[in-house]
């Protein structure tokens, strides 16, 4: 039978390990971020990645006519909610949201679920 510690026995090695200062290694660096090309790639990156939304908020709020234009606005010349009006009476949205919804939530679990197991096997 394999005895444990006395509680005596390793109290004084952790306090004794309190007063020691910490050993120095090598010096790290930061990493520096306050250079100008940093920030430009960035910003270039989030526009990158917003440009397509923008693209689709401004889209609908033009018109058929204007939709097809070419070569095509980045602005509505006569911004119109007639879109908005069509998907919520013309179209069935509740049940496509909620398709979508039931989708996105099951592979969610699943996802969980499956790479919860995994480091146990």
């Amino acid at each position: 039978m394999i005895q444990a510690e006395k509680p005596e026995q390793v109290l004084p090695t952790a306090v004794a390990s309190l007063g020691k200062p910490k050993q120095e290694g090598k010096p790290t660096q930061a990493i520096p971020t306050n250079n100008w090309w940093t920030y430009t790639l960035l910003t270039l990156g989030l526009i990158i990645m917003i440009v397509p939304f923008v693209w689709m908020i401004l889209s609908s709020l033009k018109g058929p006519a204007e939709l097809a234009h070419l070569p095509p606005t980045w602005l509505p010349t006569a911004p119109t909610l007639i879109n908005y009006n069509n998907l919520f009476t013309q179209l069935d949205f509740p049940v496509y949201f909620l398709n979508s919804v039931i989708l996105a939530v099951s592979i969610t679990v699943l996802n969980l679920l499956f790479c919860w197991f995994s480091p146990h096997s």
